[in-house]
Formats: C-alpha cells, structure tokens, sequence
C-alpha cells in the first residue's frame, strides 16, 4: 500500500495536553458523567439491529459463548476477509468528546503474517454496495492495525480506495507513547503486550469538520494515549461523517495456508456529558393520516399496514429515532372489540396496485413515507421483521405512545444496513376479535445528522 505520511509530528512537538488523559480535547477538566450511547458485547449470541456481520472467500464468524467472543478467521486465498461491524452510524453530539472503548484478542490463533487485523471506529467503502455513488463512496475512522507482529495507528480520511487520504503510523512513531519501555520515547515506561493477548483499545474523537483525535490503551488500569492526529493539511472535513461504527476486522493481504483468527470481545461508545438529541421533527402527512384503513381480523395471517417510513438513499446515513406513535380507532363503543397496533423494524413489505415510496412532501425531510389504501391492500407483509413495541387500542378510542428521550439510545435507529440499504419502520394494526374496523395512524419522528 502507498502510505501518506508527511504530516505525521515528531514526538518532541507533542504538548502534554494531547497525552494527557485528565483532561478532554477540549481543554475541560474531564469528569466521570458520560452517556453511553452504543454498546455490545458476546455474553450472548444475539441477533439483532445492533450488530452486522459478512464473510468473504472462504472467512468465518463463529460466536464462542464459553469464552464470550466472536471469532473471525479467515484462510485461503488473498481475498478471504470477516468483519463484525454495527448496523449503526453511532451518533456524535459536536462540541463534546466522543469516548470508545473496545477489546479484542489480535491473534487468537496463527500468526498474522500475510493478513491483517483492523479495530476501531471506522468503516470501509468496499461494503456500501447499495449505496448511491454520487457523493464519491469512501472509507473514514480510527483503528488500530496488526500485521505481522507490527502494530499502527491508521485514520483514514474520506478515502476511495483505501491507499488515498490514508496515513497509517507504526509503534516506532507514535507521538504521545511508543510503548516500548524506554522512557524518551513511552513517557509511561510501559510496553504493549502481545498480539496473543486482550487489549483495550481507547479512542478519543473531536469532530467539528476538523479536530484531534488520540487512540491509546487501558493497561493494567492506567490510560496510556500513544498517538494523536492533528493538523491535518486538509481543505476539507478530516471526516465527511460526524458519526461512524464500530468494527472489527480481518483482512487477508497473501494466500494463508493456516486459519487466522481475531477475536471480538466488548465495545462501547460514549459521549462525555449528557446527551441531548438534537434534529427536526417530521409527522406522516395529514394528506394521508386522515383517510381510515380497514384492519384485518384476528384470523388473518399479517396485520395490515397502516404506514412506513425510511430514510431517502442519499440520506441513508442519517439517523431517524421515532418519538411518538398516534391512532384512532373508528366506530362505536363495544368492549369486545379490540386492536392490536405493532411497530416493526424491517419486515419484508409487498408494494402492490402501483403503490411506491414517496419523497416526505416537506422538502427538507430526509425521509421515504408510503400510506395504506383505505381496504388495507396496496401494502401487506410477508414477515414481522423485529417487533419494537406492541399495545391494545379498544375500539372508538385513540391513544398516543410518546418515546422518552433517555430510551433514544435503546431504540431501533431508522438508519442502514453495511451495505446502504434502508431500514424501514412500518405501522400495523389487527383486530382481537374476528370482524374487522377501521383504523387511522402516524408516526412523528426526530431527523438526526
């Protein structure tokens, strides 16, 4: 790979606020009062929207609940790649420091010669197959790299190809802490361990378009920042993003005739301070809501859909958090009729009789929106996807669910898959009793960049 590197400093040219953990990359006196807004580890083997994962040419991904890891191996040819990445792009709040966390195993098995193991905050332009290509596709984020037994720091910065805007730093010039045990070079005296052992990695992220980022290690409870990048010889975002995911990753670099493994233990990510979500507020419009729908019965298979939202392809970056849920269910009062409403996160939907996604007709919502036909028949599932939440409505009643902001961090994002594919959020409703009644129903939700 050709390696940008010119803009590296020296290790004499680091001030003792970029190595010095007491404080944040803004200056401020640090305090233990973050908010974790993305977490995951491998207590369980638990498919959900948290977390992807893919294999290519011959890699595997195995969950090993007696040691609460993922293994991800590759062997063969020089293709073979596994990565564990999560389905979000976490948020950031600029202004304050984004903190992640993240434990890993290098070199569970085999060495890692002819291959390379990647951990971090980043993401890379190989995998957004769906993904529109005007802005130009490209990888961004913060690892740490092992190949070998070499270690390195990388940032990438809005690359197309993974070798352009990509400066990549061996142990050996690391500016805050090589970790090799000599104290002119590792303030802290201490050495990195081997690749045959767990590691926490730190990462520290300052972002307003430009900003410092520090990478370092816990070790045996002391935080040790190794390397910062900063002054960047940009005319641009260091980051096109503001937010990104967390993965790990092993890439093939050479036909391996033995099995390489990188074990994925624990991640977290975390803003320092509360967080307040900050966005714009967008409802289904009442050029649709206001028609009722006719609800299927109790004996149908799938309940009918009322509506859905995703977010438009040149968007799918974005987050969308749904923050209320309202319907109105027709008719007169009878105790024993009933509705069932359901959220649902990425079912498998069925457009019908012409009926096609349309542009949120506010023009500056980032958002898809499809609305039912009154018979409940241009748009019907073939599976419930994943189930958010689910209530009962009598009917000639209406209810409102209003989602708290200190659940945002819980709640399915509308965001999109690796690939650039949209999650959906769709609205249904089924009667409790075997007649059926007519529904009316919206969803409002926060756009965040």
């Amino acid at each position: 790979m050709n390696i940008n590197n010119s803009y590296t400093p020296s290790f004499s040219n680091i001030g003792r606020s970029c190595g010095y953990p007491g404080t944040d990359l803004f200056a401020r006196q640090r305090v233990t009062m973050p908010t974790t807004l993305f977490e995951t580890h491998a207590s369980f083997d638990i498919s959900s929207y948290r977390m992807e994962q893919k294999t290519v040419s011959n890699a595997t991904i195995i969950h090993n609940a007696e040691n609460a890891t993922y293994e991800l191996s590759i062997s063969g040819g020089s293709d073979s790649r596994a990565f564990r990445q999560s389905h979000e792009y976490i948020l950031y709040q600029p202004g304050k420091t984004q903190l992640i966390y993240i434990t890993f195993i290098p070199s569970l098995q085999g060495d890692l010669s002819g291959c390379v193991a990647r951990v971090g905050l980043f993401d890379d332009y190989r995998d957004k197959t769906a993904e529109v290509s005007t802005p130009t596709i490209v990888s961004m984020g913060h690892f740490i790299e092992i190949s070998g037994n070499e270690w390195s720091v990388v940032e990438r910065s809005n690359s197309p190809d993974n070798i352009q805007n990509v400066v990549r730093v061996p142990q050996s010039q690391w500016n805050l802490d090589t970790l090799n045990g000599r104290r002119e070079t590792s303030p802290s005296g201490m050495i990195l361990g081997k690749i045959a052992e767990t590691h926490l990695l730190v990462i520290e992220k300052q972002w307003l378009g430009v900003g410092v980022t520090r990478l370092g290690f816990i070790i045996n409870g002391h935080l040790v920042f190794v390397h910062a990048f900063y002054q960047r010889p940009y005319q641009f975002p260091y980051h096109r993003l503001n937010k990104l995911p967390l993965r790990w990753e092993i890439e093939a670099l050479a036909t391996n005739t033995t099995k390489k493994t990188l074990a994925a233990i624990c991640g977290t990510v975390q803003v320092e301070g509360h967080y307040t979500p900050v966005g714009s507020i967008y409802s289904m419009p009442i050029t649709y809501s206001k028609f009722p729908i006719t609800a299927a019965a109790r004996t149908a298979t799938f309940p009918t859909v009322i509506c859905a939202i995703q977010l438009q392809q040149k968007h799918c970056r974005a987050t969308i958090k749904i923050t209320e849920v309202d319907i109105q269910v027709q008719g007169t009062t009878n105790q024993e009729r009933f509705v069932t409403l359901s959220l649902l996160w990425n079912p498998t939907i069925i457009l019908t009789n012409g009926k096609t996604w349309i542009n949120h007709p506010t023009n500056t919502s980032m958002t898809q929106i499809i609305y039912n036909n009154t018979a409940g028949t241009d748009i019907s599932l073939t599976d419930m996807g994943t189930i958010i939440t689910t209530k009962f409505s009598q009917q000639a009643s209406t209810i409102g669910v209003d989602i708290n902001e200190y659940l945002f961090p819980s709640l399915p994002s509308v965001t999109s898959s690796i690939t650039g594919k949209p999650d959906t959020i769709v609205l249904v409703a089924q009667m409790s009793s075997t007649d059926s009644v007519a529904v009316n129903g919206s969803l409002t939700w926060m756009e965040i960049t």
